[in-house]
């Protein structure tokens, strides 16, 4: 017999962390409601907290959402943040650190950090052993458990694990961009002990949408592909997204990011289900679709 949808959401639960940069500003390419108000926000952690999630992704530089999650209480969540970029002139890297640490603790009212990633990782490339020593002297303090990095490609990692030791890594991963799979590296990554959460299992909200931008209809050959397993494998494109990146069992932490409650129940049922045999896309896939931060240029 079938398992239901709802039987199973404590079990998608506990493999999702839930992405805040919507409290804090708006974002997203298929955002149309804006940035998410505090009453949705407590009924979202209210609906997260009941379906296992215990895991919240915020940063620096996401608007007012640290201090957001302060004022709707967040004490006993597993909170993770990223530090922005080091300012040009900074000398004492280790001050520096620690400064914007306690400032996040502050806004967010807890007393430590579950994670603390380098946003920005090139600046290893610029600062290298002062900002490595400075997360390590952190982390001893007691302010933070985990540390490392929140990466854009796979590809970055060889270069930037010999530059500091890696405690957490954030990267993206969808049914598009399998980089992190087909790289191996989430496997080296688990087996050196290192916890992985990845984001973009939606890609924005760009692999939700039944019209997309005029911009990205130069990939139309692509999105015929996707539109037509979705019909032959009788998946959403929510259920297909969600199931994928579940799928992938190295993983420790899957963020998404909502704009209510409702929408959260609506994933965490989608989640729950198989997930058929993967399309063959028109290969390669284009880095300038699967990296959001190329799509202001195209």
């Amino acid at each position: 017999m079938k398992a239901s949808a709802n039987h199973l959401a404590p079990h998608v639960g506990s493999r999702l962390a839930l992405g805040t940069v919507q409290f804090g500003m708006e974002y997203g390419v298929s955002n149309r409601s804006g940035q998410v108000n505090q009453d949705e926000i407590r009924k979202i952690l209210d609906v997260a907290a009941e379906a296992g999630i215990d895991t919240l992704d915020t940063a620096i530089a996401y608007g007012k959402s640290e201090a957001i999650l302060g004022e709707v209480g967040v004490e006993g969540w597993k909170v993770v943040t990223k530090l922005p970029k080091v300012p040009e002139g900074v000398e004492d890297i280790t001050s520096w650190v620690q400064d914007q640490v306690d400032a996040s603790l502050q806004r967010l009212r807890i007393r430590s950090l579950h994670g603390l990633l380098l946003h920005w990782p090139e600046q290893l490339l610029l600062h290298g052993a002062r900002l490595s020593a400075a997360l390590t002297a952190v982390k001893k303090s007691g302010r933070v458990q985990k540390t490392g990095l929140s990466i854009y490609d796979p590809g970055q990692l060889e270069e930037f694990q010999a530059l500091m030791s890696l405690d957490l890594v954030q990267a993206p991963l969808n049914i598009l961009d399998r980089r992190l799979i087909a790289s191996g590296w989430d496997a080296r990554l688990r087996k050196a002990g290192v916890e992985i959460h990845t984001r973009s299992a939606f890609l924005q909200g760009l692999l939700l949408m039944a019209e997309r931008p005029k911009k990205f209809h130069r990939w139309d050959a692509l999105w015929s592909v996707w539109d037509d397993w979705l019909r032959r494998v009788g998946l959403t494109p929510l259920e297909a997204c969600l199931r994928y990146v579940l799928s992938c069992k190295t993983l420790d932490k899957i963020i998404v990011g909502v704009d209510g409650a409702d929408q959260l129940r609506q994933i965490l049922s989608a989640g729950a289900g198989e997930m058929p045999p993967l399309p063959s896309w028109p290969s390669p896939v284009s880095p300038e679709l699967i990296n959001p931060s190329c799509w202001p240029d195209l």
